[in-house]
């Protein structure tokens, strides 16, 4: 080290913590990542790809740590490559177990709807585990918080309405109008109809 200050005991516990740094990047040399040969002249661009493959570590085995924390939390386990139930399985083996996910596009009046079949339970298991925005990603949010949302949606401008017409102003023309009532009810349900249109078209739910 350039730090001639350090401890011989900090020094040597550095030294010990590399191998845990090399060992998550053994996956450089395996084929399966397909990691192509890439030639750099400039050091900043050496430097550049190093940052980059410190992140992408970084969240490699962040989610590895993730996975396995969730598994170990909720008792509950997924194969291994010998087909034995583990609560440590590596991300480069989740990567595996993910290799065959279909994806099936459909062309629907102009828009490309894209969905993902024949999930595994493992792979079904492995999404629950990583959160909301994994199964996101693969279309797994359930058709409850789908509702919940629109709902919640759809409320929004109508406690608008409500609230603009409850500020109980002296001057309020709509107010004194024998048609005031049913007509900010009708507003209201024409909201609710063109919003509930634009979310159906949209295939939100």
């Amino acid at each position: 080290s350039n730090q001639v200050d350090l401890d011989p005991e900090v020094m040597l516990n550095y030294y010990k913590g590399q191998q845990a740094v090399e060992r998550g990047f053994r996956f450089l040399k395996d084929k399966s990542f397909h990691v192509s040969e890439v030639y750099l002249k400039k050091e900043e661009r050496i430097e550049a790809l190093c940052m980059i493959m410190v992140l992408s570590l970084l969240i490699y085995s962040f989610a590895e740590w993730k996975l396995r924390q969730e598994l170990k939390e909720t008792e509950q386990t997924v194969p291994n490559q010998l087909n034995k139930p583990t609560q440590r399985p590596t991300m480069r083996w989740v990567f595996e177990i993910f290799m065959g996910v279909i994806v099936s596009a459909v062309t629907d009046g102009g828009t490309i709807i894209k969905t993902i079949v024949h999930l595994s339970d493992p792979q079904i298991t492995i999404l629950e585990l990583l959160g909301s925005q994994c199964k996101k990603y693969y279309g797994m949010e359930s058709t409850a918080e789908c509702g919940l949302t629109v709902i919640s949606t759809i409320f929004i401008p109508l406690t608008f309405i409500v609230g603009l017409y409850g500020m109980n102003f002296k001057y309020m023309p709509e107010l004194e109008s024998p048609w005031g009532y049913p007509l900010v009810i009708a507003l209201m349900v024409v909201v609710a109809i063109v919003m509930l249109t634009y979310f159906k078209k949209k295939r939100w739910f």
